[in-house]
């Protein structure tokens, strides 16, 4: 813990200056000129390629986790095997589905959501709003949702669209989608283990150096027991970020001997400079929960630039991020500065390159620097 403490001081410093370096402000000038995109052909361009790619991958999935889960008779464990085998678990061409899906749901949906708002089209928005919640809704996949809707509580929060009522109908309708979703994808086999973690729990709770503990045992651990869908939620939201990120640090002293791996945990520089792969989000996984085909324990940026750089990663990475903001801040789009929630998110939970790549945030880069979409009613952005 003591060295992520450091790594997370000297992160918020670096974020500071690199939000304070104007490196891309020429770039992202109001009056500079950009390639001229029609703004309809924009978003009719990629609502229908992510139909198309709907129709791709539900079309060639061995099982569909929603439908599973309703019909009911699985395990948590079961459907986590499915939820895996949907994208992630994919050969040959399948195995490029996953990257396909990460960027639409990571960046371009939710920008073209959030201009079809705020230019005043809110039924193409709320057709879309729906189709990226069936999406997300039907592998199961609970975070997924923030995506969407992040961008839209910035703008309803600035009063930018909708009213008060709005964003509370808003963000009553993604904690219900939140819910209801977690508690499809634990399953119904769940009784005798669910009787057996409150014993455990109690029984913990009953030890001299446990008594009059804020939380329950074990909270900040991959040992917690939880006893209920709200507890769960708390315990990932809260807890597992925390931990997530020193088991990232403690697995690269322990396991790699603290030697950087100079980029060989994102595939596209491993390719590059024909280094071999190193999944480091499933060595992670291995020490937390144990050996597994489909799980990934994905951790803050920061640990991503020291595991592969040392210090200097996560001195760069941060300057790059406070960069990014800045980007954010000072563009004349309010759809874009509406990303920046979400570029936060992203990059608190994933490695900088993954959300640059994987993530998709370097085609909202692109948009911003060389793109002017046109909209002959758009609204005057506010300074």
């Amino acid at each position: 813990m003591l060295w992520l403490s450091a790594m997370s001081c000297a992160a918020a410093v670096m974020i500071v200056a690199g939000f304070k370096l104007p490196l891309f402000d020429r770039l992202i000038r109001p009056h500079r000129w950009r390639i001229p995109v029609n703004e309809r052909f924009f978003h009719a361009s990629i609502w229908m390629l992510f139909l198309a790619f709907c129709v791709v991958t539900f079309a060639t999935a061995y099982n569909i986790p929603i439908i599973a889960a309703l019909k009911g008779g699985l395990s948590q464990e079961e459907l986590d095997i499915q939820r895996g085998a949907f994208l992630k678990t994919r050969e040959g061409w399948g195995s490029g589905l996953g990257y396909v899906s990460a960027v639409f749901v990571g960046t371009l949906l939710p920008y073209s959501l959030a201009r079809l708002f705020w230019t005043k089209k809110p039924i193409a928005g709320f057709s879309g709003l729906a189709l990226f919640a069936a999406y997300t809704l039907s592998y199961l996949q609970k975070a997924l949702i923030i995506q969407a809707v992040a961008p839209l509580l910035y703008l309803s929060g600035r009063r930018l669209i909708w009213n008060y009522l709005g964003l509370f109908a808003l963000t009553a309708g993604t904690l219900g989608i939140f819910y209801a979703n977690t508690v499809l994808a634990v399953g119904v086999k769940q009784e005798e283990k669910v009787q057996k973690k409150i014993e455990e729990r109690r029984q913990a709770s009953l030890k001299p150096d446990s008594r009059g503990n804020l939380v329950p045992p074990n909270f900040f651990s991959s040992d917690f027991k939880h006893t209920s869908t709200k507890e769960y939620l708390v315990w990932r939201a809260v807890a597992v970020p925390i931990f997530t990120a020193a088991d990232a640090v403690k697995v690269f002293h322990t396991k790699f001997n603290s030697k950087p791996l100079l980029g060989a945990t994102s595939s596209p520089i491993a390719a590059i400079f024909g280094m071999k792969r190193v999944n480091y989000d499933a060595e992670v996984f291995a020490a937390q929960w144990g050996e597994s085909n489909i799980g990934r324990s994905n951790s803050v940026y920061v640990t991503d630039g020291y595991v592969n750089f040392g210090w200097a990663g996560v001195v760069v990475f941060s300057i790059f991020v406070g960069l990014g903001f800045r980007v954010f801040a000072l563009s004349g789009d309010e759809a874009l500065r509406s990303m920046w929630p979400l570029f936060a998110f992203n990059v608190i939970q994933a490695s900088f390159i993954g959300s640059l790549l994987s993530g998709g945030f370097i085609f909202l880069f692109i948009i911003a620097f060389f793109v002017n979409l046109r909209d002959d009613h758009q609204p005057e952005s506010k300074p």
